[in-house]
């Protein structure tokens, strides 16, 4: 089979993580795997080592980082590129990663006739009624099987009156993978004996509510000898550097880019806490790794997270309020007991959680269906 992933970045990313896991796995399976991608280098060293063949799209996005979503959605160089490549390959499947490329690649396996896979990673509630949200429900619509990684993702679909082929396969965890990682501490400035709070994923305001959860940590490290650890990259990281520096907290604070997996999960089972206080998720990876590693976990009460976790598992909190947010952390360092057995209780759910070997089977069972489907439609 051959099968043509199209995703919008190869930086690192919770979407990019599972697709590095499933794109592999297809390549060992003996299919031949091509990846479209707009922009980033994060994984494009492992996707190229692996067997997977890589196509850059020329874009008006790799100019400057502020010429994103919209800029790119509007480059006809896309599209051609897109035309180019598909009839080039003549793909078995297209599967789509992200807005960027559900609209184009969409619109190219419409017109071509090609089996299309979007994949739906985030909720329901990510989604307003902007122009190019609607453009990419419009074409969404058309595609042949919509594959959601939460129930929250999948009633998105339901809610724009989605006919087609629908299912959830969730995140896949390599927790065995997770456990037998080297122990390799990151070089960032802090001692592995240090006690320490953490967060790691994208930093922006909109979605991961950075700007609530940096006032809630500085309430917390300017109380306690905790110092706290924030891993990642984004549109509000020179805010966050901006005010750690106001407040003169460099030691407390430390700032450090994307790591590697086995870097970010020894963080992760040395850390005292996982935080999050995300207004909006799909099935968040990062959460699950904390989940694996061992981390006891504070998080919004959001949806998202209470569609798989309850307070026998985490701590939760009250997203919009920085106050609620440092309280429920400083609950957790008070009762360590508490929060470790939460933590074991969560590390069991973990371990029976999602496969690799098992989001790989189930996507592969959805691509021959709905081939099959499609088939039987051209017959008739």
């Amino acid at each position: 089979m051959k099968i043509l992933h199209c995703v919008h970045s190869l930086d690192c990313g919770g979407l990019q993580r599972q697709l590095s896991y499933l794109a592999p796995a297809q390549v060992k399976n003996g299919h031949k795997v091509y990846i479209a991608y707009l922009r980033g280098k994060f994984f494009v060293e492992k996707m190229a080592l692996s067997g997977i063949k890589l196509h850059h799209i020329k874009n008006i996005s790799t100019i400057h980082p502020k010429f994103r979503i919209g800029f790119s959605l509007l480059d006809p160089r896309v599209i051609i590129q897109l035309k180019w490549l598909i009839k080039k390959i003549q793909p078995d499947i297209i599967q789509t990663w992200f807005r960027e490329m559900d609209i184009p690649a969409g619109m190219m396996a419409t017109i071509y006739h090609i089996p299309w896979v979007l994949r739906e990673a985030n909720s329901y509630r990510k989604w307003p009624n902007t122009i190019f949200n609607l453009l990419r429900r419009y074409i969404g619509k058309k595609s042949n099987a919509i594959i959601a990684n939460s129930q929250a993702g999948e009633k998105y679909w339901i809610m724009s009156k989605y006919l087609g082929y629908r299912r959830i396969i969730k995140n896949a965890l390599p927790f065995d993978y997770i456990n037998k990682s080297k122990n390799i501490f990151p070089d960032i400035g802090l001692s592995e004996n240090e006690d320490y709070i953490l967060y790691a994923g994208r930093i922006n305001s909109r979605i991961k509510n950075m700007d609530t959860l940096i006032s809630a940590i500085i309430n917390i490290v300017s109380q306690t000898r905790i110092k706290a650890v924030i891993c990642g990259d984004g549109p509000y990281k020179p805010r966050i550097k901006k005010v750690v520096k106001k407040y003169h907290l460099e030691e407390k604070i430390i700032l450090s880019d994307y790591l590697q997996e086995d870097q970010l999960w020894n963080l992760m089972k040395k850390a005292r806490l996982f935080v999050s206080a995300s207004k909006i998720e799909g099935c968040p990876n990062v959460i699950l790794e904390a989940m694996a590693c061992g981390c006891p976990i504070v998080l919004s009460d959001i949806p998202e997270h209470r569609e798989f976790l309850d307070d026998s598992l985490a701590f939760f909190v009250d997203q919009n309020d920085p106050n609620a947010i440092s309280a429920g952390i400083q609950k957790a360092l008070k009762s360590p007991k508490e929060a470790r057995k939460k933590a074991e209780m969560a590390k069991i759910l973990a371990k029976n959680w999602q496969s690799v070997e098992s989001m790989v089977k189930d996507y592969e069972n959805v691509y021959k269906e709905i081939i099959a489907i499609k088939a039987r439609k051209r017959a008739k």
